[in-house]
């Protein structure tokens, strides 16, 4: 990575002119807590949660002659907040960060009076919110304050007391701590307020902190005084763990760089998520653990549908922490729960019907990637990796009987629509997946030296019963059916991510390829999850229901159409979703597609997911794929509207891999060697970095 440490700090910052993100939805992480920070309001913090320690109404606010001081600009960056606004010619900077590996934030700010005079300047801090713990932190934002319609649930109120130049705010709870350095401020000890007179002379600064910690109160006011007695420090400790981790990101995972800036800046955006989602919690049962959202509170379960979504690129940037998140997973019942809680490790919510192929590719690319086969000899649960793959590759099926459409119920658990127009029982697209894994639980079978012919022959058997009961030749779509076997006909997007698995046949493959047009599933803003024409479709269900789509859907499809060798569609996909790394700092798990927006009723602010629009690019754009024996082939297909893409730094197995392309040919550099090829002719390199079909040219020949 080239970048300055002084700019890696930076890296994701973004400008709130370019931010689409409402108010409640923006939030500081640093591993330990989150945090809302109001950006219309120049000093004010709202809303605190640190697991198991929370307090959702929570404001610390600033006023200065009795008025809050709005915003004029603002920079938001993974852990630090800055805003600027003045009143009464009273400029004010302040600064939010959240400190190093503890449940802490501090609040800078400095007054500058702007006038050839000195000015007195009344100031007031006031303090409000609840105070409590909880064990279970799943998908709804966890709330301290009372229930509405509950006005008599006392339980997480709170008491303020002053110490020793610290107000203590807490309950039985547990307390939120707070010391500043504005030495002449006090309360009546009645009212949560505390006044000060600051007088600042003419064209003079005046610089003030307000260190807060939370957690279990003795441990709270330790690390209050902490922070407080050096707080200029913990900002800079902050910064400096931001760009260790920042320049992590580059060591582990390769830079893209392209010539379209919008595209380069999509890849970038795409790994926040890796910071944005890793926690390091003493409470959880897993650390580093990875949440499937978390700012502000909301979705730090666990799905192990989101989670898979990176079953590439998380190879690459923490291999161990995949293979003991595949284990929880395993733990947790996959025929009946879709996520697993943090803090207790219990399993969490219904069966989705598509957690088997999650599991089966997740524990697929991590042999293929990492050629750690002894993994799927692993004892869990009394039975071996491979031996539960395998039930889960055969799950609903009856291998004593001919292979048969597989009934996924009525629970609406797959698209979860939200009007009467459901997605139930005899499904074509998660039938027809049941082939994927099939033959990835196969091939995992060969390489133990365990011969399971039964589920190759299932496989081929299950493609011909897909197009013979479900295919439709006239509309080139699948039907489903109910319990009874009434036909009825979804265009959903899942159907697309049956492209290059092997099931479709080419007029299968091509039919559905003719629906992704402007009249169906395609849009100026992105890619519809369910045509607009199908009667089902419904504006306010964006997930799924037709009004945009889960964010990881795009590049998912994306990467699947350029590994089919179809990377016209890939591009035109990819191109109406450049947006997404220009106006979000963090993605939700679901954007709208035909304008510039987001779904805003779900918690979901920083979908683990989004990770896979980096993946799409390094596995799918550059088509580098990788085998259990460590073999690595590259077959990149540069977009049109960015004819120059490079990739450097991709590390496999040892070796690191530069692969710069243009519009007609590109070249790999590994170990001081060049090697150069026509676009779309694939190269192939063993586990020592050697090229095995094509020439060799040393780097100072170019």
């Amino acid at each position: 990575m080239s970048l300055k440490k002084d700019h890696l700090a930076h890296f994701f910052d973004m400008k709130g002119e370019d931010i689409l993100l409402e108010e409640k939805d923006l939030g500081l992480f640093n591993g330990m807590m989150t945090t809302n920070v109001p950006y219309s309001q120049v000093l004010a913090i709202k809303g605190m949660w640190a697991p198991p320690y929370l307090s959702s109404d929570f404001l610390c606010e600033v006023r200065l002659f009795g008025q809050t001081i709005k915003t004029k600009e603002y920079t938001w960056s993974p852990r630090q907040l800055n805003r600027i606004g003045n009143l009464n010619k009273i400029a004010v900077q302040s600064t939010v960060t959240l400190a190093k590996d503890c449940r802490a934030v501090v609040m800078a700010f400095t007054l500058m009076n702007q006038t050839d005079k000195a000015m007195t300047v009344p100031l007031s801090l006031n303090i409000s919110g609840t105070f409590a713990q909880s064990k279970v932190w799943d998908f709804y934002k966890q709330r301290s304050e009372p229930a509405f319609g509950d006005p008599y649930n006392y339980s997480s109120r709170t008491e303020f007391s002053e110490k020793e130049g610290r107000i203590i705010w807490g309950n039985d709870a547990g307390a939120v701590v707070i010391k500043t350095n504005i030495k002449k401020i006090a309360g009546d000890g009645y009212c949560p307020r505390w006044n000060s007179v600051e007088s600042i002379k003419a064209k003079q600064c005046r610089t003030y902190y307000i260190s807060i910690a939370m957690g279990e109160k003795s441990e709270a006011i330790k690390t209050c005084l902490k922070i407080s007695a050096d707080p200029k420090r913990a900002i800079s400790r902050s910064t400096e763990q931001l760009t260790n981790e920042i320049k992590g990101i580059f060591q582990k995972l390769p830079t893209f760089k392209s010539s379209n800036k919008e595209l380069q800046r999509l890849y970038a955006r795409s790994l926040v998520l890796f910071l944005m989602n890793r926690w390091h919690v003493p409470e959880f049962e897993l650390d580093p653990y990875y949440s499937t959202g978390g700012v502000n509170g909301g979705c730090v379960c666990s799905y192990l549908y989101d989670f898979s979504e990176g079953w590439e690129i998380m190879n690459l940037y923490d291999p161990q922490a995949l293979k003991e998140h595949i284990r929880k997973f395993l733990n947790m019942g996959l025929g009946k729960h879709f996520a697993f809680l943090p803090l207790t490790g219990e399993s969490y919510g219904p069966w989705y019907p598509v957690n088997q192929e999650k599991i089966i590719f997740l524990v697929y690319y991590y042999v293929n990637i990492t050629g750690d086969k002894d993994f799927l000899l692993e004892i869990i649960n009394g039975k071996s990796v491979l031996k539960q793959l395998i039930e889960q590759a055969t799950h609903c099926d009856n291998l004593n009987k001919p292979v048969a459409l597989i009934d996924y119920g009525d629970g609406n658990n797959h698209l979860e629509l939200q009007r009467q127009y459901k997605y139930n029982n005899y499904l074509p697209d998660l039938n027809a997946r049941r082939y994927a894994n099939y033959r990835a639980v196969s091939s995992m079978c060969k390489i133990s030296g365990m011969s399971d012919s039964c589920l190759d022959k299932r496989a081929e058997q299950l493609k011909v019963l897909i197009k013979n009961k479900m295919w439709d030749k006239k509309i080139k779509w699948f039907h489903h059916f109910d319990k009874n076997w009434e036909k009825d006909t979804r265009y959903t997007v899942q159907m697309f991510k049956l492209i290059g698995s092997g099931v479709l046949d080419k007029q299968q493959q091509e039919g559905l390829l003719g629906h992704l047009n402007e009249k169906e599933f395609l849009s100026e803003h992105g890619l519809h999850s369910m045509s607009k024409q199908d009667i089902a479709f419904d504006q306010y269900d964006i997930d799924n229901g037709g009004g945009g789509i889960c964010t990881c859907f795009p590049p998912q499809i994306i990467e699947r159409l350029y590994k089919a060798s179809k990377p016209k569609y890939a591009e035109d996909i990819l191109k109406r979703i450049l947006w997404w790394g220009k106006h979000l700092p963090y993605w939700g798990d679901s954007l709208v597609a035909s304008a510039i927006d987001y779904r805003r009723d779900t918690p979901l602010q920083n979908a683990i997911g989004g990770i896979s629009v980096a993946q799409s690019i390094i596995f799918g754009m550059f088509g580098v794929q990788v085998n259990v024996d460590g073999q690595v082939a590259i077959n990149p297909a540069p977009p049109s509207f960015s004819p120059k893409i490079s990739l450097e730094g991709l590390k496999i197995r040892g070796n690191c891999f530069d692969i710069f392309v243009t519009r007609k040919t590109y070249k790999v550099e590994i170990k001081n060697i060049t090697y150069r090829s026509k676009i779309g002719e694939k190269m192939c390199f063993d586990l020592k970095g050697k090229m095995l079909n094509g020439k060799e040219f040393l780097i100072d020949e170019r």
